[in-house]
């Protein structure tokens, strides 16, 4: 059998299983329920081998993980390591990677949720590119009202508002009013949802961290409405079936 690490620099492997085998009996147990977590947190996602790594594809490329000799190399892109850069700050990570330590338990939730992130972001941007192949996604009034009279600068209000909905951390939410407020309008939560709509794909903003008073989803189409309750979900935030969320548990404070 050989070494842990060995395998990941000598030859290549067609399918996860050869990958897999090619490893001491404890590593194997540790890749298999790395594997199966994966697996249950995208079935629709498709196994492959890419730069030599156990990778998983959905709409692109969703996340690779392999074995080295002290670790397990976990790779979600940046935006899972940015989405969850709290809980992965206690072990060694980069952009776009996080080391877990062999000796240390391997946290298996943590990794659901990242995966579950990064369906539903793939997702999105699939959906996004769809439309724009289609000939959907047009200068709308909102993204007019949201960058400013010469179409190239942020209002104050709207840079205000974009500054706060980046600043809700993973875990949490906020209400359109509570930004408004924030921002110095007090009666501008509409402005903000127009905001929000407007630019939190050109921006990157955590849109799905944003709900109405009633601390509920306020998307009605299904499909949003379903992306919005999974990634909130995989942040580990509490959503019934009706879309609601406990605002004195999760609410952002500032």
């Amino acid at each position: 059998m050989k070494a842990v690490g060995e395998t990941k620099m000598s030859e290549p492997h067609t399918l996860i299983d050869d990958y897999i085998s090619q490893f001491e009996p404890d590593i194997q147990r540790l890749l298999r329920e790395i594997r199966s977590v994966i697996q249950a947190a995208a079935p629709e996602a498709e196994e492959a081998i890419s730069y030599q790594m156990p990778t998983y594809v959905y709409h692109g490329n969703l996340v690779h993980f392999a074995a080295f000799k002290n670790h397990i190399g976990f790779y979600p892109a940046p935006s899972g390591i940015e989405a969850f850069k709290e809980e992965i700050a206690k072990y060694k990570w980069a952009k776009g990677s996080v080391q877990f330590p062999l000796d240390q338990p391997i946290p298996l939730d943590l990794i659901r949720r990242i995966v579950l992130f990064r369906v539903a972001e793939n997702r999105r941007l699939a959906e996004d590119k769809k439309q724009k192949r289609n000939g959907l996604v047009l200068r709308t009034r909102a993204e007019c009202y949201a960058t400013g009279a010469d179409g190239n600068r942020m209002t104050p209000f709207t840079e205000r508002v974009v500054n706060l909905i980046k600043s809700i951390p993973a875990g949490k939410v906020a209400t359109y009013g509570q930004i408004a407020l924030m921002a110095g309008s007090p009666r501008g939560a509409r402005q903000v949802a127009r905001i929000l709509h407007a630019m939190s794909a050109s921006h990157g903003l955590p849109w799905h961290r944003v709900i109405n008073a009633q601390g509920r989803i306020a998307l009605s189409a299904p499909e949003a409405f379903a992306l919005q309750k999974g990634l909130l979900e995989a942040e580990g935030i509490q959503v019934d079936d009706a879309g609601c969320v406990d605002l004195s548990t999760y609410r952002w404070l500032g």
